[in-house]
């Protein structure tokens, strides 16, 4: 299956969880409040129409099983956004190349801390690539936030990447 064919699939069914439809139903109707729907493009909806996205934290293993598929049936749900919380090991020329095909944007990603501390050049040159605008850092573990001077730590990190 190509990754454009938006066409009900064994494929897409089976990657179409609960939680994953009755997110889609949700921002189904919160695309048609925009007046975005399937087969309108982000682009023809104007340049202030939001577009409904999705983390792909919440899909996370779907995404390590088989990303295509997953954003295949993202995009099929009408979403034009997406979030990355890591690669799942794809290089992310692959990835854009999927993304740009099927429809979809990601303006932001979730990164690790820890590699953005010891290697930002790399997560920096990953997000060009990706047409990334945000890094993330949703998240620090608890032994590098337990005291103040570990937070002010990770401020001179963030404000230094």
């Amino acid at each position: 299956m190509k990754p454009h064919d938006r066409t009900e699939s064994p494929e897409i069914q089976s990657a179409i969880s609960r939680r994953l439809l009755l997110t889609a139903a949700a921002s189904a109707g919160a695309a048609a409040a925009l007046g975005l729907g399937p087969g309108i493009s982000p682009a023809a909806a104007g340049p202030t129409a939001r577009v409904p996205g999705i983390q792909l934290y919440t899909l996370r293993g779907s995404m390590a099983e088989d990303p295509l598929s997953t954003l295949t049936a993202v995009a099929a749900m009408g979403f034009g956004a997406v979030e990355f919380a890591g690669y799942h090991g794809r290089d992310p020329a692959t990835l854009k190349s999927w993304l740009d095909e099927l429809g979809l944007s990601a303006p932001a990603a979730h990164v690790n801390p820890h590699e953005l501390r010891d290697d930002p050049q790399r997560l920096i040159d990953d997000a060009v690539v990706m047409g990334h605008r945000y890094l993330v850092v949703a998240w620090l573990d608890e032994k590098d936030r337990r005291t103040a001077d570990q937070y002010r730590g990770w401020a001179e990190v963030l404000n230094r990447a």
